[in-house]
């Protein structure tokens, strides 16, 4: 399949998510496979892998996680969201969301990001959980109302002025489900956007020319009753003058949708912020964590290939550990980058 990048393209990032340990290994360089960018956890990020990384023409992004983390909310229980029934949310597999109204927390989140960029030669950070619970990864999410703790409903009580009736947390809950589902909705969308907001200023301030990304849900309104903005309270327009790139999670195996899906998106995405798209798309196959959804060669370059159309400016892959010479999922790195490398 050959892959020619539209006439006035710009494709700015060819990606992989994780270390280029393996391809080093391998006696390999970024720019062997095209590669310019590279998306890596930021309790990974060391002055060497950042320094090879630049000398080899390749921009390092930190990934910084937010609102997950069950080993967080044991440690911490006010951090467990709490669902309209006023119960605990239960681990979703390998997932549990984080209340995203605790102040303490937000903080020291914030925090930690500007003393990733003024510790780090990083050229951006990206959000990762950015959003209120929900396990969205699978043919068949459950979609759950949260959070209901006492953090979550003094907030929403302040944001809106809405008295909020005595009684427990389940009553609390369906008063509002009930009677201020839009303004519920609302409130929440603006809890994420105000996280992405302090979290840009915090990277701005210690590393002006950083990006600020964001891994989202790639859903739209049509997609379990506007699950996007009820439940996962991500809404792009609202999040789009807070960002520099949208990163949309395009794992189409996993979610059980074919390739053509990931440029659709894309197309959506870009029409509904008017900001850089970089989706993320699916190359790995492992069963467990990520799901039994197989992604063999051909397929990932569908997927690949998609990633870099719909008006995406650039894509990377999850996860490069996933990609080996006898799968042959780096060839196929190497051959559509190099279509679109510069």
């Amino acid at each position: 399949m050959q892959v020619r990048p539209p006439d006035g393209s710009r494709i700015e990032c060819l990606g992989i998510f994780g270390s280029p340990e393996d391809l080093w290994k391998r006696g390999a360089t970024l720019a062997d496979y095209h590669v310019n960018a590279v998306f890596v956890s930021h309790g990974d990020l060391t002055d060497e892998l950042i320094r090879r990384c630049h000398r080899e023409g390749a921009k390092v992004y930190a990934e910084f996680g937010v609102f997950a983390g069950a080993a967080t909310a044991e440690k911490y229980p006010e951090l467990w969201p709490i669902n309209e029934k006023g119960e605990r949310q239960a681990r979703d597999d390998w997932y549990l969301g984080l209340c995203p109204n605790v102040k303490w927390y937000r903080d020291e989140k914030v925090k930690l990001i500007g003393e990733c960029a003024a510790n780090y030669e990083i050229d951006g950070l990206w959000l990762d959980f950015i959003r209120y619970p929900g396990h969205w990864e699978v043919h068949q999410p459950r979609l759950e109302q949260g959070c209901f703790n006492e953090a979550c409903l003094e907030a929403f009580r302040e944001a809106t002025g809405i008295a909020l009736p005595a009684g427990d947390l389940a009553r609390k809950a369906q008063f509002i489900l009930g009677e201020h589902p839009d303004e519920w909705t609302r409130f929440k969308c603006e809890t994420i956007r105000d996280s992405c907001r302090d979290a840009r200023l915090a990277l701005k301030a210690a590393r002006p020319n950083a990006l600020l990304g964001a891994f989202v849900v790639p859903w739209t309104e049509a997609n379990y009753d506007d699950a996007i903005h009820r439940i996962i309270a991500q809404d792009f327009a609202l999040l789009a003058p807070e960002l520099d790139v949208f990163s949309p999670m395009s794992y189409h195996a996993m979610c059980g949708w074919p390739e053509e899906w990931v440029g659709q998106f894309n197309e959506y995405l870009t029409q509904k912020t008017g900001r850089d798209v970089w989706p993320v798309v699916q190359a790995t196959e492992r069963e467990g964590r990520y799901g039994d959804a197989p992604v063999d060669a051909e397929g990932f370059r569908k997927a690949l290939t998609q990633g870099l159309s719909g008006g995406a400016t650039g894509v990377l892959m999850f996860r490069l550990a996933d990609c080996t010479e006898d799968n042959g999922k780096l060839a196929v790195i190497r051959d559509v980058y190099g279509e679109f490398a510069r």
